[in-house]
């Protein structure tokens, strides 16, 4: 209907296709957008959209970034692809539509799976053997897929993870991940990102501050006030024991050289703490 599949486009560089289903609910058939006309996607460097197949892996040799939901079509039937130059991947849907089974990725740098259930994070060990993949960054949902395949996926990360994030941990969870057993086994993390909705104990935070060897930068969101800044808790750094507000634990954690953000999306609780830190370091 729009002509596109006698319209070559030699120059162009982004283009936005949505389709809106008809007023009279007239049925158009199915939409690919992987299989539009003429489009020149072999000049493709970024995709964002819904995938009903794997064709794209084959049209756009040069794609670098993906972010796609998987919605395959009922009679789809998908066959391994391999793809040498893709280096970010998102995979958002949260239903069916797996497709990291199926995908082999030597050049992937980062790759956010968050949205994603037991099928992707069953997928995800297999996928890593399988690729080799140089991977620094990776975004994993803080749900029990992720815990129940930890110790396959993760080993296969250690000689290049630099950053990890962890989404929506709930509350049966939140123990597990701030646990610095779990990252301080691959030295090259040097950032991590938790955000838990929920509430957890100042102490727990403040032992896994303490414990963490090679992090750098720390991030924790969750759904809390900045009044616990104020409570007093006795906390193990090293060999010692200290006992301090949460504020001055912050503060001996910022002073090693971490950088660290706690509160919500929208206000860093421990801002002041680490602006009184480089005060006195001026001084």
């Amino acid at each position: 209907m729009l002509g596109l599949d006698s319209t070559n486009f030699p120059m162009l560089e982004k283009a936005d296709v949505m389709y809106v289903q008809a007023e009279n609910h007239a049925d158009l058939g199915p939409i690919n957008e992987t299989t539009i006309g003429m489009l020149p996607w072999s000049q493709l460097t970024k995709f964002d959209g819904r995938l009903s197949d794997l064709e794209l892996f084959v049209l756009a040799p040069n794609l670098a970034e993906l972010v796609c939901m998987s919605v395959p079509d009922d009679d789809a039937s998908f066959s391994p692809k391999q793809h040498s130059n893709l280096k970010h991947l998102t995979i958002r849907d949260r239903g069916t539509g797996d497709i990291l089974q199926y995908l082999t990725l030597p050049a992937l740098l980062s790759l956010d799976i968050a949205r994603t259930y037991e099928a992707t994070h069953s997928a995800l060990a297999p996928f890593l053997k399988r690729s080799s993949p140089p991977l620094v960054s990776i975004c994993l949902g803080g749900n029990d897929a992720c815990l129940d395949q930890w110790d396959e996926f993760m080993p296969l990360l250690a000689g290049t993870l630099e950053s990890v994030e962890i989404r929506e941990v709930t509350n049966g969870r939140a123990e597990y991940f701030l646990d610095d057993t779990r990252f301080n086994p691959y030295p090259k993390i040097k950032s991590l990102i938790i955000e838990h909705p929920g509430k957890r104990p100042p102490f727990d935070l403040v032992q896994f501050l303490y414990g963490l060897e090679h992090v750098r930068s720390f991030k924790f969101l969750w759904n809390s006030d900045p009044f616990f800044l104020e409570q007093t808790i006795s906390a193990e750094r090293g060999d010692e024991e200290i006992t301090d507000t949460v504020r001055k634990h912050i503060s001996y954690s910022s002073s090693a050289g971490m950088d660290i953000y706690i509160g919500t999306e929208l206000e860093n609780y421990a801002e002041s703490v680490s602006s009184a830190i480089q005060i006195g370091q001026k001084g």
